[in-house]
């Protein structure tokens, strides 16, 4: 019987182990993620346009309630998460939440695409401190 020291035995063991593995254990990581859904043309009839040529559908999202966006000075609903059409332009977008100061993101054509998300998070270092009086904690 042949003797291994045990830190050779367990190096044996573990390649042994991995050469029955999937050869990309990554690629079955990936499968297993949740994804978002991309938009279709279908859903696209009845989201708001920022222009009459708007035809890209963007997602709009907040982790507050009631956030006013803007999209190139187009004031849309109030909302924490919601779908536009924009044109393929340069873009500005803000975002208010009641009590919290205004955040902007702008990207070039290039940058955005068909169901692209963009996310603006407001936290207490955002809280806009003139609001104190008006209900806002």
């Amino acid at each position: 019987m042949l003797a291994l020291p045990f830190g050779r035995l367990a190096l044996v063991t573990f390649v042994g182990l991995l050469a029955g593995c999937d050869s990309n254990p990554i690629s079955s990581i990936k499968e297993s993620l949740p994804t978002i859904p991309g938009i279709t043309p279908e859903q696209t009839v009845d989201l708001p346009k920022v222009t009459p040529d708007s035809d890209i559908p963007i997602i709009l999202s907040s982790n507050k309630q009631d956030t006013t966006f803007t999209v190139n000075g187009v004031t849309l609903d109030k909302a924490k998460f919601m779908k536009v059409l924009v044109p393929k332009t340069d873009l500005r977008i803000t975002a208010r939440a009641p009590c919290y100061r205004l955040k902007e993101q702008t990207t070039g054509p290039d940058g955005f695409g068909p169901s692209s998300q963009f996310n603006f998070l407001f936290s207490n270092w955002d809280r806009n401190t003139e609001n104190r009086t008006k209900g806002c904690t």
